[in-house]
C-alpha cells in the first residue's frame, strides 16, 4: 500500500487512541485526530498529562480503528510530536475542528495546546489479509 492510499482513508476528524510515554510507563487515551493539509493534529489542554509526557519524550503513536465495511481495519501512525505555536494555524484548526471552541476561544490561549504528529511511519492492516503493512514516511 502506498502512502497516498493511506491518507485517502482519513477524514477531517476521527477518534483515535493516542499512546505516549514518560520514559517509565506507556499511557493510552482516546483523542480526536484532525487531518488537515496532509498533516495530523491533536488539540488538548496544556495542563493535561499528555503534554507533560510529550515535552519529556516527544514521540507518540495513534491507532485509528476504522469501523467501516473494512471491519477490523486500522492505521497506526508513529512519529515525533511538536507543539504548534503559529497563531494562524492554531486559529485555522479551531475553525476546522469546531469542538476546540468548546474549550478555548482564542488561538493564543495559554491553556490550548495544539500538537502535530509528524509521522515516521504508518502501519495498515485490514481483516482480509491479517498482515500489517508498514509505509515509511521519513527516516527516524
Amino acid at each position: 500500500m502506498k502512502k497516498e492510499e493511506l491518507l485517502q482513508k482519513f477524514e477531517v476528524m476521527q477518534e483515535v487512541m493516542l499512546a505516549t510515554s514518560d520514559g517509565k510507563r506507556v499511557y493510552v487515551r482516546p483523542v480526536m485526530l484532525v487531518y488537515h493539509l496532509e498533516r495530523f493534529f491533536i488539540a488538548t489542554g496544556t495542563a493535561d498529562d499528555k503534554c507533560a509526557q510529550l515535552r519529556k519524550l516527544p514521540m507518540a503513536e495513534v491507532c485509528y480503528y476504522m469501523n467501516t465495511e473494512e471491519k477490523g481495519c486500522y492505521i497506526r501512525i508513529n512519529g515525533r510530536v511538536e507543539f504548534v505555536t503559529e497563531l494562524g494555524l492554531r486559529g485555522e484548526l479551531m475553525e476546522i475542528a469546531s469542538f476546540i471552541k468548546h474549550y478555548w476561544t482564542d488561538p493564543a490561549d495559554e491553556g490550548y495546546a495544539l500538537l502535530e504528529i509528524i509521522p515516521d511511519w504508518f502501519a495498515f492492516m485490514d481483516n482480509n489479509s491479517n498482515v500489517e503493512v508498514r509505509v515509511v514516511n521519513r527516516e527516524s
